[in-house]
């Protein structure tokens, strides 16, 4: 009967060892650059995996305050967390990451740049942050399992084609503050029947 315990206890942490090693991200998994005492991240080994991933707010005890254009580009990522060091998330960033189904973006960013969640055919629900004040250029654009979005306060324009081709896309509320949708901001919506004001 021992034997057959020990046998069990050892399965039971090899499995808690292998759910750790799937959720967790190690900053050993980014390549970086230092200047000026903040941290850029250039670069992640793991894109091939599975999982969720959380960028750290920290490394070497400096802030991360800056995203390589492209980094998580085409990898096959599930969820993605961004500290709150971070102020802006660049161009293509997410770019088809069809496996991407959440992602948790701080109040800190202020810009979001374009096609950056271009192709996350999976991304059903994002919540923008409020400090942000335009939309850029095809930003979500074949997001086809986006069904609704809600626009924040402050948000000035929509650029060319941010939407396009969310098939799924059914509501979008715009804010007050919105002056000016750009051509083909809403391309092949097939399925969007109303849009609200606040």
């Amino acid at each position: 009967m021992i034997p057959f315990i020990g046998i069990r206890l050892r399965l039971l942490f090899g499995l808690i060892a292998l759910c750790t090693s799937i959720t967790t991200t190690s900053a050993e998994e980014f390549a970086y650059s230092i200047s000026d005492n903040q941290v850029t991240i250039t670069g992640y080994s793991d894109w091939r995996s599975y999982k969720p991933v959380t960028i750290p707010a920290t490394i070497e005890g400096l802030p991360v305050t800056k995203l390589a254009e492209g980094l998580f580009a085409g990898s096959n990522l599930t969820e993605i967390t961004i500290p709150d060091t971070i102020s802006s998330i660049p161009e293509v960033t997410f770019r088809n990451c069809s496996s991407l189904t959440k992602i948790t973006i701080p109040e800190s960013v202020t810009r979001i740049g374009y096609q950056t969640f271009e192709g996350c055919t999976n991304l059903a629900e994002i919540i923008l942050p409020a400090n942000i004040t335009s939309i850029a250029a095809y930003t979500f654009s074949e997001c086809t399992s986006l069904i609704t979005i809600s626009i924040p306060d402050g948000v000035t324009s929509i650029a060319t084609g941010a939407f396009s081709n969310c098939t799924s896309l059914a509501e979008i509320t715009l804010p007050k503050s919105l002056t000016e949708i750009s051509s083909y901001t809403f391309d092949f919506c097939i399925n969007l029947k109303e849009s609200k004001r606040y």
